[in-house]
């Protein structure tokens, strides 16, 4: 554990000597298409820049469905791709990647990362294209573009792959497409990481979604059928993000407690938090709802005062090596509303996404959660609740491991945890 550390820290320096006076620009147009290519492959992304070799993009989907049982966060990613200074030093993994964590029927999650390298990825910058492939452990990744064929004719994507655990081949299409998501699109942060030049784009590309398919339990041979509903982000940029990291939660009402509750499967409530333990310009949160027959797309900003929350309890986890929140307290008051969230998922219901490739990410992890929410928004002008939601979604921290030679007290985790994570409510 001390050796890994010692070397990230080494590494972590190497950038700041050698990149300290990168510039910050990114040139990039913040206007993304749905289905659109990889950014950091596109030509107006500035692959000359001095912390190239940090570039990554992700496109990541999260995936509930009530009905099966199923809960899972799959993300394919591609990193480095013009391999900058591969031969000398390697801070991530470099080309093309898959993660997966699945929660089955409240069991205990199963994450695994792959790493496919730069020779056995494709990728495209013309349109959301993704392959890779790892014939001799039987592993690959695929995500493709379904322009207009979508269940309704609509734009989609279909996402494929393979762990040693789980086969999936899932279409992925927007829900609730009717409405605008204006505000909801990309954000830049250049407050981001620790060094000069760091800049990173989060794009809530489809706060809630559809989600349609199969995926076969490995083990067993059983399919699991899917009908469920999620969540889809692309972000990118160039991020050290070893001494950084996030805190992030998703949710969006489920079709059949909506039914039963006598709602329009087409007015449920989406939520989405994005924190970053630095940045400030990327603390925020999307909220939509109906009030009445109103349609309201919301986004509240920490560093307007509109937005606060806080995690009343830590506990040590000895696979990340590190405290972890067990929940999550997030209230959210402009001058028309004020929403009220409890989010609680316990130690059992997170996993973390390890890797020990390369030196900065064996001592950082990303810990994938699979909570269960509960809000109320209230119209302040009225006075009234405008709605009650509750249901199950999604989360993540990251954040660096513990430099601790043994394992932390209740006390210290919260401590430690109240004091680094959390923003001053509104």
């Amino acid at each position: 554990m001390k050796k890994n550390i010692k070397i990230n820290w080494l590494s972590f320096l190497c950038l700041v000597v050698c990149f300290g006076l990168a510039e910050t620009a990114t040139g990039q147009e913040l206007n993304p298409e749905p289905l659109g290519g990889w950014h950091i492959l596109q030509d107006d992304y500035d692959s000359s820049h001095s912390l190239d070799l940090i570039s990554f993009e992700w496109d990541y989907y999260m995936i509930h469905d009530s009905s099966s049982g199923f809960y899972a966060i799959i993300g394919y990613l591609v990193s480095n791709p013009r391999h900058r200074l591969c031969e000398v030093v390697r801070f991530l993994p470099d080309g093309g990647n898959m993660a997966i964590v699945v929660q089955l029927r409240g069991d205990k999650p199963i994450s695994q990362y792959i790493n496919f390298g730069i020779d056995r990825y494709e990728a495209s910058p013309d349109e959301r294209f993704f392959q890779a492939m790892d014939e001799n452990a039987d592993l690959y990744a695929e995500e493709t573009p379904l322009w207009g064929e979508g269940p309704r004719g609509e734009d989609a994507m279909r996402i494929r792959g393979r762990s040693d655990f789980y086969e999936w081949d899932l279409v992925v299409n927007e829900r609730w497409s009717d409405r605008p998501n204006g505000e909801y699109r990309p954000s830049a942060g250049h407050d981001i990481g620790r060094l000069p030049g760091e800049v990173w784009t989060v794009d809530v590309v489809w706060p809630s979604t559809e989600v349609r398919g199969t995926v076969r339990v490995l083990e067993t041979g059983e399919i699991v059928e899917i009908e469920g509903h999620g969540y889809r982000e692309n972000s990118w940029g160039r991020y050290a993000l070893t001494p950084d990291g996030w805190d992030f939660f998703v949710f969006s009402e489920d079709r059949e407690d909506l039914e039963s509750a006598g709602i329009e499967a087409e007015k449920g409530v989406s939520l989405v938090m994005q924190t970053y333990h630095k940045s400030t310009s990327l603390d925020f949160a999307d909220l939509s709802f109906y009030d009445g027959r109103e349609l309201r797309n919301l986004r509240f900003k920490a560093e307007d005062g509109e937005m606060g929350w806080y995690h009343s309890s830590w506990r040590w986890d000895s696979e990340p090596w590190q405290c972890v929140p067990e929940d999550l307290v997030l209230v959210l008051e402009n001058k028309a509303y004020r929403v009220d969230v409890d989010v609680t998922m316990g130690l059992e219901n997170q996993r973390p996404i390890l890797s020990n490739l390369t030196a900065p990410v064996a001592i950082y992890f990303i810990q994938e959660m699979f909570p269960y929410f509960e809000g109320t928004i209230i119209n302040k002008m009225t006075g009234k609740v405008v709605r009650e939601f509750d249901g199950f979604g999604g989360g993540e921290f990251s954040f660096h491991k513990s430099a601790r030679l043994w394992p932390a007290m209740g006390f210290e985790c919260n401590l430690w945890g109240w004091h680094h994570f959390s923003h001053p409510l509104p």
